[in-house]
């Protein structure tokens, strides 16, 4: 390799990106003990739907967007890693799926809109 970076030597342009503005509108609380995995906000409510991946303790969690306040929140068991969710119509999907951890997600436990 002679040391070359690897985008210099396939021809990438290696120029720094230009730099982006923004503007800070509106800040929500957020749990600093979650690991967000998968983040999906529903509705006018607006409600949130999370999906934390804790060693041991992941849990996906419905919850109000401007307090912060938990509806509803089911933890999987210890040997399962809550990786990413995201809402798709009227079902919550996850990766692996909710139905394998007999957390009762699959039967409803989640219902939007409530």
């Amino acid at each position: 390799m002679g040391g070359r970076p690897v985008f210099g030597s396939l021809g990438h342009n290696s120029a720094a990106a230009p730099a982006a503005n923004f503007e800070i509108i509106e800040r929500y609380p957020h749990r600093t003990d979650c690991f967000t995995e998968g983040l999906s906000v529903n509705g006018t409510d607006p409600e949130v739907f999370e999906s934390c991946g804790l060693t041991g303790r992941s849990y996906v969690r419905r919850y109000d967007l401007r307090s912060g306040a938990t509806k509803q929140q089911v933890g999987l068991e210890a040997k399962y890693f809550g990786e990413g969710a995201v809402l798709h119509g009227e079902s919550l999907l996850a990766s692996p799926p909710l139905r394998e951890f007999g957390s009762g997600l699959a039967q409803g436990v989640f219902v939007l809109g409530v």
